[in-house]
């Protein structure tokens, strides 16, 4: 995945509209970021504020072949998500502002949201009590009633990423000397071929993070105080979320470990099978080239 700037903008680079909204900025911070977008978090007269920035123009530090385009209707898109999730009472920010700049190529557009408490998760600090909040906080999400603005499409978990690679591919060939590039997209692209010809039973739809990993996982303590950055959201199978997310050290111990054992309690459901987990892992490694074939 391509390496960012720590900080992309500042103070004087917020729009006069979302001002309005925050009120004067008294203090500005950069969390992790996301691959796609600049993120900072605000105390303003006005409460605490998530700013999140994404511009069609944004530079990148050693892109990789597999860089995502940014694209300011990103913005829109999670915006919308968040105007659906959040009175649902689902652990997410609630979003109160989409500021659209420019025309393109050099457009931009700015979410205002919720700044949650917390930190985002890392392996230090996971223990059997904040995989069961984890889990709780999980089936929550799984479990709501699926948005009727959302009632369209079947989640195919297929589409997007043959989409997605084949758009890959036609940039490197339109580049000189990224014939390697091309080689490498195209195993990709037959891999995630091959995946779809052994897909497990399928379960019932539901809303899914889509990209859900412990840096959008905010905690404070030992429980999970919101799930965050939703550009990825949608219908899809739950079991890609619950994948991502399971942590233990080895395919020995995985019917034993502590923190599967307190995320499955909190979920509510028996574990994954391990052909189902191997497959969603298998999935998600082969997009982002950690599995090649």
């Amino acid at each position: 995945m391509p390496r960012r700037p720590a900080v992309t903008f500042a103070v004087p680079d917020i729009p006069a509209q979302v001002i309005a909204v925050t009120g004067e900025i008294q203090s500005i911070r950069f969390p992790m970021q996301g691959q796609v977008s600049d993120l900072a978090c605000v105390e303003a007269t006005n409460g605490s504020f998530a700013l999140k920035r994404i511009r069609r123009k944004i530079e990148f530090l050693d892109a990789a072949v597999d860089t995502f385009p940014p694209r300011p209707e990103m913005a829109e898109e999670e915006y919308q998500v968040l105007r659906v999730l959040a009175p649902l009472g689902l652990p997410v920010p609630r979003a109160h502002a989409l500021v659209r700049l420019g025309v393109p190529p050099d457009d931009e557009a700015w979410v205002v949201m919720d700044a949650l408490p917390g930190k985002p998760l890392n392996d230090g600090d996971v223990s059997p009590a904040l995989m069961r909040s984890l889990g709780l906080a999980l089936a929550k999400i799984h479990r709501c009633p699926i948005p009727a603005e959302w009632s369209s499409g079947g989640g195919d978990q297929f589409g997007w990423r043959i989409e997605m690679i084949e758009g890959w591919i036609r940039d490197a060939e339109r580049a000189q000397g990224r014939e390697n590039d091309v080689e490498v997209l195209r195993r990709r692209l037959r891999a995630v071929s091959d995946l779809r010809a052994c897909t497990p039973v399928p379960v019932p739809p539901t809303v899914i993070h889509g990209e859900l990993n412990f840096t959008n996982i905010l905690v404070v303590g030992r429980e999970v105080s919101g799930i965050v950055d939703w550009t990825g959201s949608g219908i899809g199978d739950p079991r890609q979320d619950v994948t991502n997310v399971v942590r233990f050290k080895n395919w020995e111990s995985y019917e034993t470990d502590e923190l599967v054992l307190a995320f499955f309690e909190g979920y509510g459901t028996p574990l994954l099978s391990r052909d189902v987990l191997t497959f969603f892992w298998r999935l998600g490694a082969v997009l982002w080239g950690e599995l090649e074939s």
